[in-house]
């Protein structure tokens, strides 16, 4: 069975497990200031993030079109038996609805939609396990309920640095944002059935990694054979520097340090951080 994976572009992968794996990529869009870029194709992390700094109103983002969707299915379809989409929360975006149904006007090919239930990274675990797996010929029920082990496996903690951006994404009410920047507080939030929702409610930024280290730690005793991601919104220097703390304490963890995209760096504003894992 010959399959062809696709991802949409949240996941920010590397491009070069992109070239290896084949992936096609589906590219969401950001507008900034009026003007519109296709995520990963017309606009960098970093050439976002300064856009960031720079615009007083807060970016939007928007879906693929049903037509980008119908016709990569229909491309792929005449070289494929089935295909493997891999998207983002569908309570962020409305990308999983449009290609599910569009997955449903292509009968000459077995289309599988799956809501990776997160963004970014751990996105990108289950888009690179399933090009590791269609590289080694495995059928496709065995990629299938492996990303379903590993999504049920995942959790995310994100440390907030600017609740302003959370307040004008409509995540959290200004009076409690105003509140929570007088205090300094940073909040600990984390995907609770594919929504962003608020953990804790902590001091300071030490305290909250403190706190998420401690969660991982917990999850680490019961299981060791983990892939772990430090993520960040622009201060990669704090990332790595929690990075070489951890794979100090968890050498047999599989570690490495990712960025958060335009799509989720619009709600969580710059200086966020996160741990993220799933099972290898």
């Amino acid at each position: 069975m010959k399959i062809a994976l696709v991802s949409d572009t949240t996941a920010t992968l590397d491009q070069a497990v992109i070239k290896k794996y084949a992936i096609h990529t589906v590219p969401l869009t950001i507008t900034i200031d009026g003007k519109s870029y296709r995520e990963q194709e017309d606009l960098t992390n970093k050439e976002f993030y300064q856009l960031l700094k720079e615009s007083d109103a807060l970016p939007t983002s928007s879906q693929p079109s049903p037509g980008e969707w119908l016709s990569l299915y229909e491309r792929l379809a005449k070289t494929h038996d089935a295909i493997i989409v891999l998207t983002l929360s569908e309570k962020i975006s409305g990308t999983y609805q449009t290609a599910h149904a569009m997955a449903q006007e292509v009968k000459d090919v077995d289309i599988h939609v799956i809501d990776s239930n997160y963004s970014s990274r751990p996105q990108a675990y289950l888009v690179e396990e399933a090009g590791r797996m269609i590289a080694q010929d495995q059928p496709i029920t065995a990629i299938l309920a492996k990303i379903e082990q590993m999504i049920d496996a995942m959790d995310a903690y994100i440390i907030v640095d600017d609740l302003n951006h959370l307040a004008r994404g409509g995540r959290m009410s200004s009076a409690t944002a105003l509140v929570g920047s007088m205090l300094k507080i940073k909040p600990v939030i984390r995907f609770v059935d594919k929504s962003l929702v608020m953990f804790e409610k902590i001091r300071t930024q030490k305290k909250a990694i403190a706190r998420v280290e401690e969660l991982f730690a917990e999850v680490y005793k019961n299981d060791k054979q983990l892939r772990a991601t430090v993520l960040h919104s622009d201060v990669e220097t704090k990332a790595e520097a929690i990075y070489n703390e951890m794979i100090v304490k968890y050498p047999e963890v599989e570690w490495d340090v990712s960025e958060f995209g335009p799509v989720l760096g619009t709600h969580l504003g710059p200086g966020a951080l996160a741990i993220v894992w799933t099972i290898k």
